[in-house]
């Protein structure tokens, strides 16, 4: 069984006022627009990290704090807000190295809370077995397609029903637990009931070609039979830039559209290594491929960013590259 607190909840909790600029003491409301907005107040979010803390010492609980925040950026202003010698405080997200991402796993440090600030990576796939509170900012990073400018984009915004609900069972895995929300019953009923689909919000490119490869003539038309369709404008624009990459003519395949649909990559890499097969620089391209879609290939701290950059610097031998 899980407890839930809301925000007003937390706010009467911690009896929590705050100074503003003019030295006035302010007791917020759970309705104010700054929490509203999706807002997220580290010092609130602080004192309640050390309520909890007191709460499970009392009762003679040693199990781990799991705090759910939008994106990276949050994640450090919130370790930074958590800066205590109580707290053994650790980062999860996609970018961390799956070294650094496994000592969420590990027992605190004698005498020291662990305190996980995750983003939606911790919902599903990863459960840490000792955690039995969860902190719940509500928020979510998704990636959003906008068929105007037919570019993705990171949009922040708050999470579903579905999304929080996971995250609430986070707290009571393997025993009891408890779920405190940054935000108000009313709020959670205004939250979609679930995620919008990956379908509706990406760039529909490799869907248009893989549909087509397996001879349909009418790729909008076979689309509308999926649960949740996309919508229109978004097959168009894949259409046209399937067309300016050469892979279709007259909405038909082509010879490189047909191999294109062949590889499990994205339009841009496949054509440079099937290019790249063609005038004998494979080698070549597979590694300017491969750099395009990852990302950066080193792991890169804040506070390790010097000794990282004269690792880097071995590799340029006074010359630039790609890397």
């Amino acid at each position: 069984p899980i407890q839930d607190f809301y925000l007003k909840d937390v706010l009467s909790e911690l009896d929590y006022t705050f100074i503003n600029n003019d030295d006035e003491v302010i007791k917020p409301s759970a309705d104010s627009k700054f929490f509203q907005d999706g807002n997220i107040n580290y010092d609130l979010l602080a004192k309640l990290v050390d309520h909890v803390d007191r709460k499970l010492a009392n009762e003679g609980n040693s199990g781990s704090i799991l705090i759910f925040l939008p994106g990276v950026l949050e994640i450090k202003k919130c370790l930074n807000a958590l800066d205590n010698d109580r707290y053994w405080s650790l980062p999860l997200h996609s970018a961390l190295s799956s070294q650094d991402q496994k000592r969420i796993f590990n027992n605190p440090p004698r005498g020291q809370r662990k305190i996980v600030a995750s983003t939606n990576i911790a919902e599903t796939s990863i459960t840490i077995p000792d955690a039995v509170v969860v902190i719940d900012s509500g928020r979510v990073k998704t990636v959003q397609y906008d068929h105007k400018s037919n570019s993705t984009k990171l949009v922040e915004s708050w999470a579903s029903q579905a999304e929080v609900g996971q995250r609430r069972g986070r707290a009571g895995r393997v025993q009891s637990g408890l779920c405190y929300k940054l935000y108000t019953e009313n709020t959670l009923g205004l939250m979609l009931p679930q995620a919008i689909p990956e379908i509706k919000r990406t760039k529909l490119e490799s869907i248009y070609l893989v549909v087509k490869a397996m001879g349909i003539k009418d790729v909008h038309q076979f689309l509308q039979n999926g649960l949740e369709p996309p919508e229109k404008q978004n097959v168009e624009n894949a259409k046209r830039v399937l067309g300016e990459v050469g892979a279709l003519h007259n909405d038909e395949m082509t010879c490189l559209g047909n191999y294109l649909s062949m590889l499990p990559t994205d339009l841009n890499s496949g054509k440079m290594l099937i290019f790249g097969a063609i005038f004998g620089c494979l080698d070549a391209c597979l590694t300017l491929a491969a750099v395009s879609v990852s990302g950066n290939p080193f792991i890169v701290k804040h506070e390790e960013r010097d000794e990282v950059k004269k690792v880097q610097m071995k590799f340029a031998n006074g010359n630039g590259d790609m890397m």
